[in-house]
């Protein structure tokens, strides 16, 4: 954002993109789901990230600031002079063969953890017992089917959905990463998805379906991030 903003100044103002930020001109966040998704992915599966997707539905103006995005900083005290250099792979559209998450396949998985949107009732008619795992997966799948349903205007009926977990009904991603190993909040102070349910989900479509699927909470920033799979 801050490089679109150095390559769209006009008279010492600086444009703002909906696209990367997700909120209009004052600033409010933008209704809809067309704005930029910021999925990273390791697609050697050494187990480190090595790729950065970033995908917007209606499109990105100004693409020269991927061309001048050369590095990223973690913020992290060991890392503080070790930046993360990057590489342009490619620009594209959607209607164009494409790898990683944006490809299509009938058969994807849980990359990162999918975060519920809401909290399970504990108490009343509905209520779930959050003590046993049947209940969790149970409580996060009908989530994950609803919000299939609201982002990406797909028929949750025809997709078969299986909670990818272990014997003790632990969730797994990749049989090896439970969700609490991975950061599950952004660092802003309102942000509770620490606090709420995650899971992990296995789903098969009637179809072979173009990505990316990215649902739940934070599915802007790589949460709830599913991946093809490939010979399945």
């Amino acid at each position: 954002m801050s490089l679109y903003g150095q390559l769209t100044e006009r008279n010492g103002v600086r444009g703002r993109s909906r696209a990367f930020s997700g909120k209009d001109d004052e600033g409010e966040p933008l209704a809809g789901h067309g704005h930029a998704y910021y999925l990273p992915t390791d697609e050697d599966g050494d187990g480190r990230l090595d790729h950065l997707t970033i995908f917007a539905r209606n499109g990105i103006g100004e693409r020269r600031a991927f061309d001048y995005l050369r590095g990223l900083r973690t913020d992290r005290d060991a890392q503080e002079r070790h930046e993360l250099r990057l590489l342009l792979l490619d620009m594209g559209a959607l209607d164009q063969d494409t790898p990683g998450p944006l490809a299509r396949s009938a058969v994807w998985e849980s990359a990162s953890p999918y975060i519920a949107t809401r909290y399970a009732k504990t108490r009343g008619r509905h209520r779930r017992d959050l003590r046993l795992p049947q209940h969790r997966a149970d409580f996060l799948l009908e989530d994950l089917r609803e919000q299939m349903r609201l982002v990406l205007g797909i028929d949750p009926n025809a997709a078969h959905f299986e909670a990818m977990a272990d014997e003790r009904g632990a969730f797994r991603i990749g049989k090896r990463w439970r969700p609490i190993q991975f950061k599950r909040y952004r660092s802003k102070r309102s942000d509770d998805g620490g606090q709420k349910l995650a899971g992990a989900f296995h789903i098969r479509f009637d179809t072979a379906m173009a990505g990316p699927i990215a649902l739940g909470h934070s599915s802007y920033f790589g949460l709830g991030l599913f991946v093809p799979v490939s010979g399945d």
